[in-house]
């Protein structure tokens, strides 16, 4: 064997090498972020959500608002000019703005009171103006209704416990007006990654369990934890398989009118 291909395979050991020490240091923090989430309390996880979107709409603010493109073909379906439309987790305003300039009368809510402000001057730099509150999905009470609410990019993911999402389209529902829809978007959980999605499960079940910390961990779960030492962010998203957004919403005493699945979920539900 020449030189160069000995040089050769020496890379590709190398390399295959730190793949696999890669992957292993990979598996085990997502393990050890399973174990560490399962230890909070729900109070604690709620708070530890609430510093992660917080510090998600600050950097969002810098951003240009503007739909994707699926949302602009997926709201198009069913959103016209002159609706009345709550967007649950509106954020900096990335999808309010766009849809106030397209002559919908627009309502926002989000959990993080700081992105709402963010939001407001988002809206005002521009001469446009909605109603915004700070608070839960599951609990606000806005004293009108709509003939839409939008679960924003993927929010639906990131409400932890299915029960809890139960009561937030239940809350949503009663929002509603007569012929009113819910459009939500959701992640697909990756069955190719099954293995490590039934081992996090397993361990934040386990961990939660024996810390007594009063909440659920359910499969399809994922956490990590993010930034500084000194204020590590909690990032929690829900995957779903097929099935699972019909269980919820029927649950919640809605139907599925709508359900398409490409790289990710979209669904517009509506009161049975």
């Amino acid at each position: 064997m020449g030189k160069t291909s000995k040089k050769v395979v020496a890379r590709r050991a190398i390399a295959c090498f730190a793949g696999g020490v890669s992957h292993f240091l990979d598996s085990g923090a997502a393990l050890l972020g399973a174990v560490a989430a399962g230890i909070l309390t729900r109070d604690e996880l709620s708070k530890a959500i609430l510093l992660e979107w917080e510090e998600f709409a600050r950097n969002d603010e810098a951003e240009a608002p503007g739909l994707m493109g699926w949302e602009t073909e997926f709201y198009g379906r069913f959103i016209r000019p002159g609706h009345r439309v709550l967007v649950v987790g509106c954020g900096s305003g990335r999808d309010v703005v766009p849809l106030v300039g397209a002559g919908i009368h627009m309502t926002g809510l989000d959990l993080a009171p700081q992105a709402v402000e963010r939001c407001r001057r988002n809206l005002e730099r521009r001469g446009l103006s909605a109603e915004l509150y700070a608070g839960s999905v599951e609990t606000a009470c806005l004293g009108r209704r709509f003939d839409r609410i939008i679960f924003s990019w993927f929010c639906y993911s990131y409400l932890p416990e299915s029960g809890t999402r139960v009561l937030a389209l239940q809350n949503a529902a009663r929002h509603l007006e007569t012929g009113g829809q819910v459009l939500l978007s959701y992640l697909l959980r990756d069955e190719s990654e099954s293995n490590r999605t039934q081992c996090q499960y397993l361990a934040a079940r386990l961990s939660a369990r024996l810390s007594r910390s009063a909440w659920h961990p359910e499969l399809g779960d994922d956490f990590w934890f993010w930034g500084p030492l000194t204020q590590r962010l909690l990032r929690y998203e829900h995957r779903f398989t097929a099935g699972e957004i019909e269980v919820e919403a029927r649950k919640a005493g809605l139907t599925v009118r709508f359900h398409e699945q490409r790289r990710h979920g979209v669904a517009m539900l509506e009161p049975v």
